[in-house]
This record gives structure tokens, C-alpha cells and sequence, in this order.
């Protein structure tokens, strides 16, 4: 079973140990909100985050109490803790927060705005090239249904056919006399 009452110099190892894991708590903090500036995640991507990050502070803490006291909660670990949080918040995590955000208006204005114009400008060429390629696809399928002649005077080929035609043959006249292969009797 472990003793209650430490003596004060494992209370202040502890008590440092917990402010270094304070510092460390802050600084993953602090990374996950400059993936926020950065990325801009949506809004369940950030609950989830957020949550992973209080279950991964949660454990730090744990193993700080571990390490410090044999895992017996004490109050002056969750103080050390939040100094060390706040030290890191108040010193460091400023610079970062303004380091990100600088380096996000240096990619904003050199990188994502000129590949943003690019994109336009090539989304708008494809909107004008696809809008000739549909009216000249439809210019093509409208000519497409279009007969050489008028469907009443196609003339088709029977000699292929099984049905035979008959036709009435007429006799030419010649000179006006006889009709051609009509002998009288």
C-alpha cells in the first residue's frame, strides 16, 4: 500500500513532473488548433478531435500520477499540470499561434490564390469548350436523323427480294399504228 503523506521532496519532483507534462499538454494543444488555422476542418472533424485530444490529456495525466506518486490522485499534480499548460499558453503557445498564422497568409497570398486563378480560369475554359462540344454533338446527331431524300420518295432494291413484283407492261406504240408485241387475231 502506498504512504499518504510523502515527503516534500517527492511532493516537488512530482509537482515538476507534472508542470513538464502541463507544458507538454499545452503544446499538443496547441498543434491541434494550428491544424484548425491550417486546414479548417469541419465541424465533426473537430468534435472527434477534440475529443481524442481529451482522452490522450486524460491518459498523460494518468501516467503522470503513475509516475509521481504511484497513481494516487493529489491536487498539487492537476496545479502543476495547469501551470504547466498555462506557461506554455502564455509564453510559447502565442508565438506559435501567430507563427501559423503568418505562414498561413504567406501560402494564402503565394500559393493557394494563384492556383485558385488557375483553377477558374481552367474551369472556365472547360465550361466554353464543353458548351461547343455540345452544341457541335448536337448539330451532329440532328444531321444524323436527316434521310438523303424525303422518306415518300426513297427508292429501295428489290431484286434481292422473295416477293416478286408484277407489272402490267404496257405496248409502246410505234407511229401511231400497232402497239408493240399485240398481234391481232
Amino acid at each position: 500500500m502506498t504512504e499518504l503523506n510523502l515527503p516534500l521532496e517527492e511532493q516537488l519532483h512530482g509537482f515538476l513532473i507534472a508542470v513538464a507534462a502541463g507544458v507538454l499538454l499545452g503544446a499538443l494543444y496547441d498543434a491541434v488548433r494550428v491544424y484548425r488555422i491550417l486546414m479548417r476542418p469541419p465541424k465533426r472533424q473537430v468534435f472527434f478531435l477534440d475529443t481524442a485530444v481529451l482522452v490522450l490529456c486524460s491518459f498523460l495525466t494518468f501516467l503522470t500520477a503513475l509516475a509521481s506518486c504511484s497513481g494516487v490522485l493529489r491536487f498539487y499534480l492537476f496545479l502543476g499540470e495547469g501551470l504547466g499548460w498555462c506557461l506554455y499558453a502564455f509564453t510559447l503557445g502565442k508565438i506559435t499561434v501567430r507563427l501559423a498564422s503568418a505562414v498561413l497568409w504567406v501560402l494564402e497570398r503565394l500559393l493557394f490564390r494563384p492556383v485558385q486563378c488557375l483553377a477558374a480560369s481552367g474551369k472556365a475554359l472547360l465550361i466554353r469548350l464543353s458548351g461547343k462540344a455540345k452544341a457541335f454533338l448536337k448539330k451532329i446527331l440532328k444531321q444524323r436523323k436527316k434521310a438523303l431524300k424525303p422518306p415518300g420518295k426513297v427508292v429501295y432494291n428489290r431484286s434481292g427480294s422473295s416477293r416478286k413484283i408484277k407489272r402490267k407492261r404496257i405496248p409502246a406504240r410505234k407511229d401511231g399504228a400497232e402497239l408493240a408485241g399485240h398481234t391481232e387475231p
